[in-house]
């Protein structure tokens, strides 16, 4: 490959990496948040307005539920951040990225391991969310006919 062809490349695949960094950062987090939040906000209204702490029964589901939830919160947060961080990186070693074997290889290799470690974050909050609102439906299931 010529030096002109790639450059051109390089370029390109920039542009793509920037437009994927924003797109990705607005959707994921922000669904996420607003899912996990909600839940939280849900269960509250539910403690408040259908059954009482003190008529309810298996609380430890309740708090277990809402420890999840919150740590779900704190692992997405964090990793809006991780993944802002991760695609400078990129970035910036796209920028540097030289035509030679191993300069692409040694780029390929620290892409996939960024985006592996964003990718157990990302399934740490999904399976957060779930195993939350699993908890929370379980509670609320046992104390919706007391």
């Amino acid at each position: 490959m010529e030096q002109k062809e790639f450059d051109e490349q390089k370029a390109r695949y920039r542009e793509t990496l920037v437009s994927t960094k924003y797109k990705s950062e607005e959707f994921y987090e922000k669904n996420i948040t607003y899912i996990t939040a909600g839940t939280l906000a849900l269960s509250l209204t539910f403690i408040d307005r259908i059954v009482t702490l003190n008529n309810s029964c298996s609380i430890w589901l309740l708090i277990t539920s809402w420890s999840i939830l919150a740590l779900t919160l704190l692992i997405n947060l964090t990793s809006h951040q991780v993944s802002s961080w991760f695609h400078d990186k990129n970035i910036r070693d796209l920028d540097n990225l030289e035509n030679s074997d191993n300069s692409k290889q040694i780029f390929s290799n620290n892409f996939y391991i960024r985006n592996k470690k964003l990718w157990w974050m990302n399934f740490a909050t999904t399976f957060g969310l779930i195993t939350g609102i699993i908890f929370l439906i379980i509670f609320c299931s046992i104390n919706i006919n007391l």
